[in-house]
């Protein structure tokens, strides 16, 4: 009964709410062919609702409560504002659906996916990383923009996402006969978690200006010699990928990387370039000899976007982020057909960021909601949207495709979006700060010895002795403190709006229905109320009318707010799209479901047990 390919085919971020909308207007044609075949629900995350936690509750069917994952993890028995990464495979504790499929004896392949990696299984085919966001061990070094104007003084999460180049005449350049020929060293920054530790490595920029019978253009040069060229772009064009070795504290390590030049003036004197991640040719798939096959047959592989950080500050812009979009879903679609050709396989499971990215940095064009909408741009913002979403779909139907016929596609998400404007955390912080909850040192660290609750990933812990490291709460004080923690938060409004900051606070037991819950889960549970704002509203709040883009450098988020959560264009609520044999024809269903119930139904469809910890059921509605 196995014998049909099973595909989870995951979008993140696509919200509900929008999907809805461009499938009625006939942007989304593969997946509108899908739910024809099939059927389409709103489904509705576990909290918080965002990357980390979710796409393991898709994969195992269990709660947060269970699998122990989101986008940043507290360990018991480390500080209270010490995390980790969610998202590595050996952070989950419930089984995911390829663990399972490897138990009945079935081979996966794993494009990037959340809690895959490193790989824990026999019988896995893995391409890219552990799914996060984030840089992963696939990126030597980061992308970057340069520009010769001033880069911002300050950007999101404090990334120096651009650097100021200044040109000077390529005195000294060999194989260089153009007059007025200008040069700047490009120096680069080391990935986060790069497989291998950068050393110090700056490539050569050479600029040369127009002449009367070509445009000024660029060379990336690896010395000061434009013999040693690796690519050459002009204004508003890419160059092709460039391939070279860099030194590493593990040796030499061949990267491929591409950049394209924003802006150049015909002089060469102003220049605006944005330069890709540089990731290895080699260790980015298992098993290893594959990723040979793949650079030769799709191209190089590019696992990361760029993102809000990059695009907000002008770093790069929207276009190319859509490029680059378009890239990798490209790649993907390809490498899936060749691997379907190439390898026996029975489920294939991917996670594709575009969306994600996308309401990140764009949300405000399309959401009348936000202060930085202007309703002259909503229809090119729609536009954006639906360029966006659409090349989703088309790597849906290429995939899909490749599968055959008799596949069960199954395209999900993990979260939707709504609008960023006015953030709870930093009232919660200094609401807590003045009650006398959190207690700081003179110099600004927190005094472990006095604080008595603090906020962080998955809620307010309660500074717990015996427990957490420095811990000043007695076991028999704990439930005062704790219920004073709540009442404070219940009481919380935000300076700008008078808003309540929560919709709800609660002790963490009476939050079990969210599948909220584990050791790794905060004592106080709460989930934020989106906030609305108006002109007079943001003028008269301290540090609003500042923030070019409000909160942050982001106008959509998602995230801890609750599950089922409506706020103007957006919804917190992702997608559930299935076809295939088995399934309902045409059926849209009334009710959401829940994200747990993605690996039960699938597995029952396909024939195979559910993942050993799911807690999710199956969907006997949606079934034929």
């Amino acid at each position: 009964m196995m014998s049909r390919k099973l595909l989870v085919l995951g979008i993140d971020g696509a919200a509900d709410s929008v999907t809805r909308k461009l499938l009625a207007r006939g942007k989304l044609p593969q997946l509108g062919r899908l739910v024809e075949r099939g059927v389409y629900a709103t489904a509705t995350p576990s909290w918080p609702g965002e990357t980390g936690a979710n796409w393991a509750t898709i994969a195992t069917g269990a709660s947060p409560a269970v699998h122990g994952c989101a986008y940043n993890v507290h360990l018991p028995g480390t500080p209270l504002d010490a995390c980790v990464s969610g998202f590595p495979s050996t952070r989950c504790l419930a089984e995911p659906i390829w663990e399972t499929a490897a138990r009945h004896g079935k081979r996966s392949v794993i494009f990037n996916y959340p809690q895959s990696y490193p790989v824990t299984c026999d019988n896995v085919i893995h391409v890219g990383g552990d799914g996060c966001p984030d840089p992963d061990h696939t990126e030597i070094f980061a992308q970057q923009g340069y520009t010769t104007g001033e880069p911002p003084a300050a950007t999101m999460c404090g990334n120096p996402v651009m650097t100021r180049i200044v040109p000077v005449p390529a005195r000294g350049w060999a194989h260089v006969d153009s007059a007025g020929a200008l040069a700047a060293p490009l120096e680069v920054r080391p990935g986060w978690k790069a497989m291998a530790r950068l050393e110090p490595t700056a490539f050569q920029l050479l600029i040369l200006p127009a002449k009367p019978d070509a445009p000024a253009e660029v060379l990336l040069c690896r010395e000061q010699d434009a013999a040693t060229a690796l690519g050459r772009a002009q204004r508003g064009a890419w160059s092709g990928w460039m391939v070279t070795a860099v030194s590493t504290d593990r040796g030499a390590v061949e990267v491929a990387f591409r950049m394209k030049l924003l802006d150049l003036s015909d002089d060469g004197r102003r220049v605006h370039l944005y330069l890709t991640q540089g990731c290895p040719t080699t260790g980015y798939t298992t098993p290893e000899p594959l990723a040979a096959a793949l650079n030769a047959r799709c191209g190089y592989y590019r696992r990361r976007l760029v993102t809000q950080q990059w695009v907000l500050p002008n770093a790069c812009d929207r276009q190319t982020f859509v490029e680059e979009a378009a890239y990798q879903a490209d790649w993907y679609a390809k490498a899936a057909a060749y691997i379907f050709a190439e390898h026996d396989s029975d489920l294939f499971v991917l996670k594709w960021h575009g969306p994600d990215i996308l309401h990140h940095h764009s949300w405000h064009l399309i959401d009348p909601i936000h202060p930085l909408h202007d309703p002259a741009t909503r229809d090119e913002g729609w536009r954006l949207f639906e360029s966006v979403y659409g090349i989703g779909d088309r790597m849906i139907g290429r995939i899909v495709e490749s599968a055959g016929e008799d596949c069960i596609a199954a395209v999900v998400s993990d979260h939707g979006a709504y609008a960023n404007i006015l953030s709870a955390d930093p009232v919660l912080y200094r609401e807590l700060t003045r009650a006398g909850m959190i207690v700081h040192n003179a110099d600004g660290t927190v005094n472990w010895r006095e604080t008595q609750a603090y906020p962080g990933k998955g809620g307010v812990r309660v500074n717990l002795a015996g427990r957490d490291p420095g811990g000043c709460v007695s076991s028999r004080d704990y439930a005062r403190v704790r219920g004073a923690t709540i009442e404070l938060m219940q009481d919380m409004r935000h300076p700008a709006t008078r808003e309540h900051l929560f919709s709800l606070v609660c002790v963490r037991e009476d939050a079990a229905f969210m599948g909220f819950g584990g050791e790794r889960a905060g004592d106080v549970f709460y989930c934020v109320k989106p906030l609305g704002i108006d002109g007079t509203a943001a003028a008269a709040f301290e540090g609003v009318a500042a923030s070019p883009h409000m909160q942050g450098n982001t106008t959509g988020t998602h995230g801890a707010c609750l599950p089922s959560t409506r706020f103007s264009e957006g919804s917190q609520e992702g997608i559930f799209i299935a076809g295939g044999q088995g399934l309902k024809r045409g059926l849209c269903r009334p009710n959401p479901i829940s994200l747990a119930d993605v690996a039960p139904t699938l597995c029952r469809l396909w024939g195979m047990a559910s993942p050993r910890h799911a807690e999710g059921r199956v969907l006997e509605d949606l079934l034929a």
